[in-house]
């Protein structure tokens, strides 16, 4: 996701807290990817430490889901954390069938944004529950326009192919 998806805990937060909600490279809304020999997933992390750097953070405190959660461990094996809260980071699958399940995910995520359906699916809190049971457990909670950030995040997700690719090569997050 974008870092959109973080908005409603912003005012929260930065009533106490200098926070910085970046948006990962290759994600809707965020820089390109940096080329290099490099996996995609290093590329990522190098690029968020350039976004640390540029906003004057050596280290913080790091949240991150999915991706974010990913990114979020790889920045603490750089000396960047003090400390991380990873939500159901990507890279911690135990089964190529987790993988092929996250890919399914995406894929229809991309196949709904373009569909003229999706209003009245996101519209109804069932239809959102089950839709989005594998990436939001009371996601019938969620409102009708963050329903509609979810599905185009997942369809402007420019780095998604390479992240699969580059997962079924390296496997799963390495332990120290």
């Amino acid at each position: 996701s974008s870092a959109r998806i973080w908005q409603p805990l912003l005012p929260k937060l930065t009533a106490r807290h200098r926070v910085l909600a970046p948006t990962l490279a290759g994600h809707l809304g965020g820089p390109p990817v940096p080329t290099g020999g490099a996996t995609v997933m290093e590329r990522i992390v190098d690029d968020m430490c350039t976004q640390l750097d540029q906003a004057g953070v050596r280290s913080a405190h790091l949240v991150g889901n999915s991706l974010g959660g990913w990114v979020a461990l790889e920045l603490a094996r750089r000396g960047r954390a003090r400390s991380v809260l990873a939500f159901s980071p990507a890279g911690g699958w135990s089964r190529p069938a987790d993988l092929q399940r996250m890919l399914l995910i995406f894929r229809v995520g991309a196949v709904l944004r373009r569909s003229k359906a999706l209003p009245r699916i996101a519209a109804d809190p069932r239809s959102r529950r089950r839709l989005l049971r594998a990436r939001a457990e009371h996601a019938d909670r969620l409102t009708t326009a963050q329903t509609a950030v979810i599905f185009e995040d997942m369809a402007g997700c420019e780095v998604l192919a390479e992240l699969i690719g580059g997962a079924r090569e390296s496997g799963p997050i390495r332990t120290l």
